[in-house]
């Protein structure tokens, strides 16, 4: 499986500090299981049924989920209701 990456400002100085001289990128990436990807998102979905039904979420996204943290600060929609995005939105008020 590939993925080809469309690099709009590849002729930027930033760009080029990181190395991106290119405006096309083709990577390749190793596909994931079918079984794998049925078995997250079967759990995803049920702990996303219960925070519904309960009103509140027992579980909180790892790190890698989160993006380091990258997620709760700019994309998620529910960081808002969420035990950890509460926290990380407070420490950004802070800061």
């Amino acid at each position: 499986m590939e993925i080809q990456a469309l690099c709009r400002d590849f002729n930027l100085r930033v760009a080029s500090e990181r190395n991106i001289v290119s405006p096309v990128y083709i990577i390749h990436i190793n596909k994931i299981s079918d079984i794998w990807i049925k078995r997250y998102m079967k759990a995803k979905a049920k702990r996303l049924n219960e925070a519904l039904t309960k009103g509140k979420t027992s579980h909180i996204c790892n790190s890698k989920e989160r993006w380091h943290d990258r997620k709760c600060k700019d994309y998620c929609s529910v960081a808002s209701f969420c035990p950890y995005g509460k926290q990380f939105k407070k420490l950004e008020k802070i800061a």
